[in-house]
């Protein structure tokens, strides 16, 4: 490559936010110069060592990743919230991403202190994603069951089953391949939780718990009904009383979702005589749950239902 000068240097920044010291050097600016008249324009703080950024607007997630990684010389994984964001699930992760390199890899730590060392991971518990080398989701929830609610952690596998990036045997096969990791009990109750659990989200599983609880337990999740053109289903049903909860939770019901859903309500409506009672994200947890659940009981003992059974 032909040695260039600090205005050439410049209008390679332009294309490029995320460079290395192997960029200078292959421009022929020497570091010393570099070092000198990056710090009289101004120019950001390093992310991580090794890892320069060029003035302008703020690193987005995936250039935030992309210094994370070529802050580390050889083999490299994203993992944690990093990697759920990658795979679709989380909208945003943190502003430093959790690497993982293989324990044979002798200067990672030196470089980023969110680097750690594993034996356990091998090809088949990583794919490329944007170009990046990415744990599965199920491993990336690994690293994040010991930093969060039981809660949080169903949510997010429920949301990755979504997603499909997470497969039914997933969680348990990394809690019986990792014996010792911070948020093991927990990752292996969501395992065991979602083993035969049909529900779309982690609102919907909490629903079908709570409902469980009060004395209201449905007979099965999903149902599936057939009315003329196309199969419609229930997310929470009590399949002898023809009555289900549809479940409006945050995600996946915009606009579009909502048109679909009234015409999914009507047509079980009008081709099999079931009524559909419906629940949103905040009337669950604000302070409608306890009106719900009355209106719900009072359905249900219409139709023949004894009433709660607590």
């Amino acid at each position: 490559m032909p040695v260039m000068g600090w205005a050439e240097f410049h209008q390679l920044t332009a294309t490029r936010r995320v460079l290395t010291w192997a960029d200078v050097d292959a421009c022929g600016i020497a570091r010393s110069t570099f070092d000198d008249r990056s710090r009289t324009e101004g120019w950001p703080a390093r992310p991580y060592p090794g890892v320069i950024v060029p003035p302008g607007p703020p690193l987005t997630p995936r250039q935030r990743i992309e210094a994370a990684v070529r802050s580390v010389t050889g083999e490299v994984w994203v993992g944690g919230h990093a990697a759920l964001f990658l795979h679709g699930v989380i909208d945003r992760p943190p502003t430093q991403t959790l690497l993982w390199v293989p324990v044979s890899h002798r200067g990672a730590t030196s470089r980023t202190r969110l680097v750690r060392r594993t034996s356990l991971l091998t090809a088949e518990d990583s794919l490329r994603i944007d170009g990046f080398p990415t744990v599965q989701a199920a491993w990336a929830l690994r690293d994040v069951a010991g930093e969060t609610s039981l809660e949080r952690l169903r949510n997010l596998a429920v949301d990755a089953r979504f997603k499909q990036v997470l497969g039914p045997p997933d969680l348990d096969w990394v809690v019986r391949k990792d014996r010792r990791f911070a948020g093991r009990r927990c990752l292996a109750q969501v395992a065991e939780d979602l083993r035969d659990d049909g529900s779309d989200s982690g609102f919907e599983f909490r629903v079908f718990e709570e409902l469980a609880a009060v004395g209201l337990a449905p007979d099965r999740k999903q149902k599936r009904l057939w009315t003329p053109g196309r199969p419609r289903d229930v997310d929470i049903a009590y399949d002898r009383y023809r009555v289900g909860v549809d479940c409006d939770g945050l995600a996946y019901h915009g606009r579009d979702q909502q048109d679909a859903d009234a015409e999914r309500d009507n047509d079980i409506a009008a081709h099999g005589g079931w009524v559909i009672l419906k629940l949103t994200w905040r009337m669950q947890f604000g302070t409608k749950w306890t009106a719900f659940v009355d209106q719900l009981e009072h359905v249900l003992t219409a139709r023949g239902h004894p009433g709660r059974q607590v």
